[in-house]
């Protein structure tokens, strides 16, 4: 593999990201390639008008149970073991209450979701994120710490120019 003209190594990747970044990351390099280390953002990579946060990320929707055949059934069927609906109460059998309206948006995995869960008594709602818990891992998000930050000229330049 070459990089215009050159074998790609620490220093020329080193050199080509320092178009996006405001620091050296060979040391972030290293730590990658000798000890399988995650590159953690400095937090100056998109400028002055955004904050790293530390986040989950990777997530992948599930809900946790069998959605096709609880609702044929009325009941909660296929519940995962250890999945975010296990963890928030979810049981096999629970009956699930059919005149309450409960939408699920699977591209959105951090959009809490509410089962309404009836007995003969009362109803309740067993709300969780339906993540799959196995594909979530720590990692960053970039927030903007503005709302207005898409009409700041030195906010909308430094991205433009990376």
């Amino acid at each position: 593999v070459r990089i215009s003209g050159g074998a790609v190594t620490r220093d020329s990747i080193a050199q080509h990201a320092k178009r996006y970044v405001d620091h050296d990351v060979a040391q972030d390099i290293d730590a990658f390639m000798e000890n399988g280390n995650d590159f953690a953002p400095h937090g100056d990579e998109l400028g002055q008008c955004f904050v790293k946060n530390a986040a989950q990320v990777g997530e992948k929707f599930d809900l946790g149970f069998d959605m096709a055949a609880s609702r044929q059934s009325n009941r909660i069927v296929g519940i995962v073991d250890g999945s975010a609906a296990h963890v928030a109460g979810l049981r096999n059998g629970q009956w699930i209450c059919p005149e309450i309206p409960f939408p699920l948006n699977p591209s959105v995995p951090k959009q809490e979701v509410g089962i309404p869960i009836c007995d003969r008594h009362s109803a309740q709602f067993i709300s969780y994120f339906p993540v799959d818990l196995a594909t979530a891992r720590d990692g960053y998000l970039f927030e903007p710490k503005f709302e207005n930050w898409q009409s700041m000229p030195h906010c909308t330049e430094h991205l433009r120019n990376r």
